[in-house]
């Protein structure tokens, strides 16, 4: 039996490398996925950088409107002390008074709430941010004496009024003149102040966004990097398929190929002992193989007339049924285990021997060897 391999060892490696091939383009394409999130992710922190910047920046705007509305209100806690000089009506002048009071001290309590609620542990400052927030609040306190103090001569220069002291009143006019440039001084430090906090803001934010833009811009390059690799790495794999492709394609054809010439083979074979068989039965001797076990294999048509056995008959059985009585298979028994041990070798062995029939009948025979 002949067997036919077919198939080639650089088909298999191919489909060895390929799964690896392909998990490196995995592996890309992860490594290509993570650059693109975390540059995703760093833009929308730039984006939350500007808007906590923004929104710090309007909260600072509004708290400096709040300071300058404070600042407002000084001028009308101090406009009834210098009123009464030219209305002379100190009731008046301290029912102006008092009516200036209650939204001064209102929008200063107001500012104190806000800058305490700024100064909590959960606000989490940085140093400088929190020594300008506890200095603002500084500045409120001397806000708060210096509204004091204005009232305090206010009240003094009505008290003087009433009694007609005009000279005692000029003096504590200027006291209360004193006491409010400081109130003004303070307010405009608060301003100086906040406008400070705003520039240490705008600052912190700016350098943080410069590098995270920085690393955005890093992060961009090494996406774009990976994505070049990627290609790259798809097109060695779709040469690398065609390559394959085409071994295969040809290992195909040489099999097809194979086959046919084995096909073609098989058929001159099958021909061969076509034409064997063809002569073997046409032919006037009895022709008789047997096996390595003298066993019967093949029976022609002239032995079947010699002998009186159809061929079912007899093949399979021990070629000695073919032989005289023991007393001749004891004459001839070199030759008849030569036959039944397929000793003999070579061609032109022969030997007249007595043979016997189906009927039992006997006769001469003269029997040949050769090998096959």
């Amino acid at each position: 039996m002949t067997t036919l391999r077919v198939g080639s060892d650089s088909g298999v490696r191919s489909a060895v490398r390929l799964p690896r091939l392909m998990f490196g383009y995995f592996g890309l394409a992860v490594l290509f996925l993570a650059a693109l999130w975390l540059g995703l992710w760093l833009h929308k922190s730039l984006r939350g950088i500007q808007n906590e910047a923004l929104m710090l920046n309007e909260a600072w705007a509004h708290r400096q409107a709040d300071y300058a509305e404070i600042g407002r209100l000084a001028t009308r806690l101090d406009a009834p002390g210098n009123d009464v000089f030219e209305t002379h009506d100190a009731v008046e002048a301290r029912m102006q008074l008092e009516a200036a009071l209650r939204p001064f001290g209102d929008a200063v309590q107001a500012a104190r709430l806000d800058l305490e609620h700024e100064l909590q542990p959960s606000a989490a400052l940085e140093a400088p941010i929190l020594v300008r927030v506890q200095q603002l609040r500084v500045h409120l306190d001397a806000i708060s004496d210096a509204a004091l103090a204005i009232g305090d001569e206010a009240q003094r220069i009505f008290s003087y009024f009433r009694t007609g002291q005009t000279d005692g009143a000029g003096v504590r006019l200027a006291a209360m003149n004193r006491a409010y440039a400081t109130l003004a001084d303070e307010v405009a430090g608060m301003g100086y102040t906040v406008r400070e906090i705003q520039e240490r803001h705008f600052r912190a934010g700016s350098a943080l966004a410069e590098r995270l833009g920085y690393i955005e811009y890093v992060t961009t390059a090494v996406t774009v990097c990976f994505l070049l690799a990627m290609i790259g790495y798809g097109a060695m794999i779709s040469r690398r398929l065609r390559h394959d492709a085409a071994a295969r394609d040809h290992a195909l054809a040489e099999a097809r190929e194979s086959e046919a010439r084995a096909t073609a083979a098989a058929a001159h074979v099958r021909d061969s002992e076509t034409r064997l068989r063809a002569v073997v039965d046409t032919a006037a001797d009895g022709i008789i193989t047997i096996d390595g076990g003298g066993r019967i294999e093949s029976w022609n048509a002239a032995a079947a007339r010699i002998f009186g056995y159809e061929a079912g008959d007899v093949l399979g059985r021990d070629v000695a049924l073919l032989a005289a009585a023991p007393d001749t298979l004891r004459r001839d028994e070199a030759l008849f285990r030569s036959l039944a041990s397929g000793a003999a070798r070579g061609a032109g062995i022969g030997r007249e021997i007595e043979g016997r029939r189906k009927d039992g009948t006997r006769f001469p025979l003269d029997v040949a060897i050769s090998e096959v």
